[in-house]
């Protein structure tokens, strides 16, 4: 697994050599780029499949089966929820990474920053340089749940609100 901010450099690149790609949640970390790689793939003929692992559960595939059966009725809207009680990450100081870290690499096409353990390992994915917020980290599989149920591809509206 990869970094948000390195999901679409790593996919284009790999199209670009003539591979079809699958891409793990999220497909890119902005509109942007997620239309520059949709591009690529056209002009080169590739593939590029994105996906969740929640696509993979049994238990869901039931149960949006049954949602698109008719049997709950016409269903006119769904709610994702997704909350976390996540404690808080602190504050820590810059530092040198670690000896077995080429952080210049991890860094990437991200805006050249210190190294601090707090944009590193997991907690990368609380700051926009690198990840998506907890939306993107994993809202995203109960908003793919939702619209997956419906049946729909885009929704007609979206609201959302957070913490911390």
């Amino acid at each position: 697994a990869t970094p948000d901010h390195w999901h679409v450099p790593l996919a284009a690149f790999s199209v670009i050599a003539g591979k079809d790609v699958y891409v793990e949640k999220p497909l890119s970390h902005t509109i942007s780029e997620g239309r520059l790689l949709v591009n690529l793939a056209r002009k080169h003929g590739r593939i590029v499949q994105h996906g969740t692992q929640a696509r993979s559960y049994e238990s869901l595939m039931d149960a949006v089966e049954y949602m698109q059966s008719g049997k709950l009725g016409k269903i006119r809207m769904a709610k994702a929820i997704n909350s976390q009680l996540r404690g808080p990450i602190g504050r820590v100081p810059d530092s040198e990474a670690p000896a077995h870290v080429n952080y210049d690499v991890w860094l990437g096409p991200a805006p050249k920053r210190p190294f601090n353990r707090n944009r590193f390992h997991y907690k990368w994915h609380w700051f926009w340089d690198y990840g998506t917020g907890d939306t993107g980290n994993d809202g995203i599989h109960q908003i793919d749940i939702a619209r997956w149920g419906l049946g729909v591809k885009l929704p007609k509206a979206v609201s959302c609100s957070g913490g911390q």
